[in-house]
């Protein structure tokens, strides 16, 4: 085969294998709000402060796991190093307790991708919007 034809049927391979990717999902923010509402509200709040069975998510983006002070976390939360992003956010709501073994959070994650995005794209936009 020709230089020439080979590029242009590596072209259109690549083209072709883009055409049938999966897109990525696009986040939800009144879901996320609902599923936050339903999942996370019983035990976190978003307001400043306002600690309940958990800790206050407010601004949560950005701050280091288990060092809010005032509440008490397990001992492995704080020595985890995380800091709060999407990914890793996404990475607990997957599942806590493979995130950080010995971690107190008494909740299973949540398995589907969409709905975790969803309850990322949420916190990120309350993040923000306070």
């Amino acid at each position: 085969m020709r230089t020439s034809h080979r590029l242009a049927v590596n072209v259109a391979m690549g083209l072709l294998g883009q055409a049938f990717m999966p897109r990525p999902l696009q986040a939800d923010i009144v879901a996320g709000a609902k599923l936050f509402k339903e999942r996370c509200a019983p035990c976190h709040s978003l307001r400043r402060g306002v600690d309940r069975h958990g800790p206050s998510l407010y601004r949560v983006m950005g701050r280091q796991a288990g060092m809010q002070p005032g509440f008490e976390y397990s001992a492995t939360l704080p020595r985890s190093g995380i800091i709060w992003n999407g990914q890793t956010l996404d990475r607990w709501l997957r599942g806590p307790h493979a995130a950080v073994p010995g971690a107190g959070m008494p909740f299973e994650g949540l398995e589907d991708t969409a709905q975790r995005t969803n309850v990322v794209e949420f916190l990120e936009h309350e993040a923000t919007a306070r």
